[in-house]
């Protein structure tokens, strides 16, 4: 028998306080109305699995949701061995529920295996992932703007764990701007708010914009490879032989055969517009230059993001040039504010 365990910070162990309260004052009677409030989907950060007789084992579970993170248990002949920390879960509840070994009694644990169009997949972020919850928020609320094929086909993207990790955690560069972890959900996020500022007129269509805004840079979630040893990141075989672009385009396309997302041909051909069109490409080379004003929007943006991070790491304390750069001509010039 396996035994899943994954070791979490005591920020992550938060016990949903007045579920327990009642749990303990009535096992059963009032419970119900309050499970209807609960989330549908969760994010197991912790599991542990304890045999208590031959044919039975004891599993304790943490399982993660910006609005309520819980500790359960349940007893099984066996146990899923899908359930493992990362994964998306849902709860499945006894009919009688209680309290027991400072836990929630429950069912089971369910693996979440098919993408939900109505779940907001940032809101499972574990703190284990990302310390910065205001970050955190700050795309729980990008996504919230998404229309609902467009969150559709995030969801899709993005359900597998190692996926959605790598693209909260990772960089969204080596050597060039958000080189940091989380740098490229930062650059996503930003890319995103400096969008939503810009869009003058209303002929913009926001969601496409922010759709392609979140989309750009999200195959750098397998551009990338993280060296433990080393405890950097360098560039993965796909990285080098294909590329992000090249990467997000086959993640959409697969998620939305697969899934059979209903995007109207002229959104999903606006998107895949928007992501491969570059001003001033070669006729040769069979790429388009932007027609449509999303596109341009958010190549300025990205642009802006990027341009603002590496500027950020060349400065300097006082008026002059700062710290020169290999894919810069020149090295920038900072003037201090008074």
């Amino acid at each position: 028998m396996q035994t899943f365990e994954h070791q979490t910070t005591s920020s992550e162990v938060i016990l949903l306080d007045e579920l327990m309260a009642r749990l303990g004052q009535h096992p059963s009677s009032s419970l119900g109305p309050l499970i209807k409030e609960l989330p549908l989907v969760y994010r197991l950060t912790n599991i542990e699995v304890s045999k208590v007789s031959s044919h039975k084992y004891s599993v304790i579970a943490e399982i993660y949701h910006d609005q309520a993170s819980l500790r359960v248990q349940w007893n099984a002949s066996h146990v899923d061995s899908r359930l493992k920390v990362g994964a998306l879960v849902g709860i499945r509840w006894k009919g009688e529920t209680k309290s027991e070994l400072g836990a929630i009694k429950i069912s089971r644990l369910i693996v979440m295996d098919l993408p939900r169009a109505d779940i907001n997949l940032f809101n499972t972020i574990p703190p284990s992932w990302l310390n910065d919850r205001s970050l955190a928020s700050r795309a729980n609320s990008v996504f919230k703007q998404l229309p609902k094929p467009y969150q559709y086909l995030w969801n899709a993207m993005f359900w597998e764990e190692e996926r959605f990790q790598a693209l909260v955690t990772y960089p969204s560069s080596l050597n060039n701007h958000h080189t940091q972890t989380h740098g490229n959900l930062i650059h996503l996020v930003e890319c995103c708010e400096l969008a939503l500022k810009v869009c003058l007129t209303e002929n913009v269509n926001q969601g496409l914009l922010l759709m392609l805004c979140m989309l750009h840079d999200a195959g750098k979630a397998a551009e990338y490879s993280y060296q433990e040893s080393r405890h950097q990141y360098y560039m993965s075989e796909r990285g080098i032989l294909l590329g992000h672009k090249v990467t997000v385009l086959e993640w959409m396309i697969t998620a939305k055969t697969q899934y059979q997302i209903p995007i109207e041909q002229a959104q999903w051909l606006a998107l895949l517009h928007g992501l491969t069109a570059i001003q001033g490409a070669p006729d040769w080379m069979g790429i388009r230059s932007p027609v449509m004003i999303e596109a341009i929007i958010m190549s300025h943006v990205d642009n802006l993001s990027g341009k603002q991070a590496l500027w950020q790491n060349l400065a300097i304390e006082t008026n002059g040039f700062g710290k020169s750069h290999p894919h810069l001509k020149a090295r920038p010039y900072f003037v201090k504010r008074e």
